[in-house]
């Protein structure tokens, strides 16, 4: 990349700048005299200044040039490396959903549904809730919980969307005469669909359990 090898250049030049050597700077780098003294005659060429001055056989000196250029490449190496910090870090987070679901929904359907997810999205880490159908939705509104799902006809606010995921119907099982009814919790989904059949059908039972 482009970019890259005008970074090379700019890690040259500070080698040179620092150690007041072409060899040196060349041994540190691990390429050749004749390679560093390419690369600073190209960066001179684009700026249009000369940077060093030859003092002696061996040694060299910045010139006035050299010296404000050496400052501005501090700061862009500077620059570059935390931009690079910052880019590693992001590609090493990985995005976070929470799913509430309700009792009868998780001890149905989440086992599959957790595999399903898995799969699909394998950079998602996945974290989920299991809580009455009221809780669920109050925590999507206080916005604690990503996605939630429920049983319970619950009326919802207008900024949210509901989506029908599956279907299913509920039985009666036992003796409609008998004594005792035995149903879930009172802000159970499925205490609410109860409810509404009992009403429905004008039933009232002499002794109900949750």
């Amino acid at each position: 990349m482009q970019n890259t090898r005008e970074m090379k250049r700019l890690y040259t030049f500070k080698a040179v700048y620092e150690l007041n050597s072409f060899s040196r700077a060349a041994e540190i780098m691990f390429i050749t005299q004749a390679a560093v003294s390419i690369q600073i005659q190209q960066l001179e060429e684009e700026v249009e200044a000369i940077f060093f001055q030859r003092n002696g056989r061996n040694s060299i000196i910045p010139t006035e040039a050299g010296r404000l250029f050496y400052k501005q490449v501090i700061k862009m190496i500077d620059e570059w490396q935390n931009t690079m910090t910052l880019l590693n870090e992001v590609s090493n987070i990985r995005n976070r959903c929470t799913i509430g679901c309700s009792h009868s929904f998780s001890n149905t359907y989440l086992p599959s549904l957790v595999v399903q997810l898995i799969k699909q999205f394998p950079a998602v880490d996945f974290k989920f809730s299991v809580d009455n159908s009221q809780v669920v939705y109050d925590g999507v509104m206080k916005r604690t919980i990503d996605f939630g799902v429920i049983e319970r006809a619950l009326p919802i606010e207008e900024s949210l969307e509901r989506i029908q995921l599956v279907a299913d119907s509920l039985v009666l099982a036992g003796n409609p005469d008998g004594k005792q009814w035995i149903m879930r919790e009172q802000d159970s989904g499925i205490h609410y669909y109860n409810k509404m059949f009992l009403d429905e059908e004008g039933i009232t039972p002499r002794l109900l359990s949750q």
